[in-house]
């Protein structure tokens, strides 16, 4: 059965909620905390803690299906600072929720104390260039010119989010992963990233970590924006992404037009 489904089937055991129910838990400032893992072993996560959460349902539909444009300058800045580890660095991106028909450009900004905070404005389409924006909903700190980055690459994925409102907790599963430059997409089968979203993470308090925990599973830093760069993008540095580059290809086996590692 295709991960989408089995996933879809374990989701359902829970309550939904909605959008506006979900959104007293936004955490835009928040720490989030990565995990890499095998589809087998997120429905055997799932199966003991999805009663502990309720599941986002947007027009009767989870998990929810979401595209993404990311955006860089001619030189690749911000993958670069990503790459080179800059404490304050951006992520750039137009992410369309295709299930609500909302479509945001919106900035991830990561601070030199390792805390997340996102900003957005909602457009009317998905764009693919970001000159007629206006710079207003941008952090003050943002350093790039909107009239000089560009579309470099993308992605598709299905997308759970759990919540657990005692907890504070938000969760977000994205299944069914596509990176992608131009025509040129790649896939690793099998692939879920899972992201815990706390304002202060602590394994403890999430049923979900613990599982994760119990399977000796790790946090591991992982940027699909990083992974699309760097696989489509042969020549640049990618040295610090080696690892995880070399981690995905051995246990997904990579299927498609990836120009590296295949």
């Amino acid at each position: 059965m295709p991960i989408v489904d089995q996933v879809r089937d374990l989701v359902y055991q829970s309550p939904g909620l909605s959008l506006s129910e979900l959104a007293p838990l936004a955490l835009l400032d928040r720490m989030d905390t990565k995990f890499v893992l095998h589809q087998d072993q997120l429905c055997a996560i799932l199966s003991e803690v999805i009663h502990e959460y309720r599941v986002l349902e947007i027009n009767g539909v989870r998990p929810g299906r979401y595209v993404t444009t990311y955006f860089d300058t001619p030189a690749f800045a911000m993958y670069f600072a990503h790459h080179n580890g800059a404490r304050d660095r951006y992520k750039l991106r137009c992410r369309s929720y295709l299930d609500s028909r909302m479509v945001f450009v919106e900035v991830k900004m990561k601070n030199n104390k390792n805390r997340m905070r996102k900003y957005r404005r909602q457009v009317p389409e998905h764009v693919t260039q970001m000159s007629a924006i206006d710079r207003s909903w941008l952090p003050p700190s943002f350093p790039y010119a909107l009239d000089d980055v560009q579309a470099v690459a993308w992605n598709r994925f299905h997308r759970v989010t759990l919540a657990n409102f005692a907890l504070q907790e938000r969760l977000t599963i994205d299944v069914d992963i596509y990176f992608g430059c131009g025509e040129r997409q790649i896939q690793y089968e099998g692939l879920c990233v899972v992201e815990v979203k706390q304002s202060e993470f602590s394994m403890r308090r999430s049923p979900f970590a613990r599982q994760l925990h119990k399977m000796h599973l790790q946090p591991l830093s992982i940027s699909k924006f990083c992974v699309a760069t760097a696989s489509f993008y042969p020549s640049f540095r990618h040295n610090h992404f080696k690892p995880l580059l070399l981690h995905l290809s051995r246990h997904f086996p990579p299927r498609g037009t990836c120009e590296r590692f295949i």
